[in-house]
């Protein structure tokens, strides 16, 4: 009689150690178990955490990163007392799908009709602080909207709010 050991973890890897996504928006995040050699150990068990549930959370058992709401947090995956963390940043902004959506950030509404967008789409609503140099432009006044180089099917709308005091 023998009995065999099974080689143990020396470490785990991430296919990425940073994400960035916006409220809505989930990405998976895909880790290994590895031995001294570097060799990927099969039919181990990795469990994710996220640090933050209240910025992203992540799937215990299949590393489905939810982006909640915005800041920044760690995930770790952890596999026989080894672990490997990836930083997620979640950004302001929303994610739409072909269904259309509203995505509202401080005084700005991005309202994305229906079919606008053939599939789901992560937009991002950034405050600048210092806006281009123009006429009338104060701090915070303005806003980037991303992500650049989209083209709607159809017209969107964005509604910017602010009161008499905040001019």
């Amino acid at each position: 009689n023998f009995t065999t050991t099974p080689i143990p973890v020396a470490s785990v890897v991430l296919t990425a150690d940073t994400a960035t996504l916006v409220p809505g928006e989930t990405r998976a995040l895909v880790a290994a178990a590895r031995d001294s050699l570097g060799r990927t150990l099969t039919g181990r068990t990795i469990t994710f955490a996220s640090s933050n549930a209240a910025i992203a959370t992540a799937n215990a058992t299949n590393g489905v990163i939810s982006a909640v709401a915005r800041g920044s947090t760690n995930v770790t995956a952890t596999s026989e007392g080894k672990s490997a963390i990836a930083t997620i940043t979640v950004r302001a902004g929303g994610f739409v799908g072909a269904s259309g959506g509203q995505i509202t950030v401080g005084n700005t509404t991005l309202d994305i009709p229906a079919n606008a967008v053939a599939s789901g789409t992560a937009f991002t609503i950034d405050s600048l602080a210092s806006p281009a140099a123009a006429a009338g432009l104060m701090a915070f006044s303005a806003v980037q909207l991303g992500p650049s180089g989209v083209t709607f099917a159809s017209p969107v709308t964005v509604t910017m709010r602010w009161s008499t005091a905040q001019l």
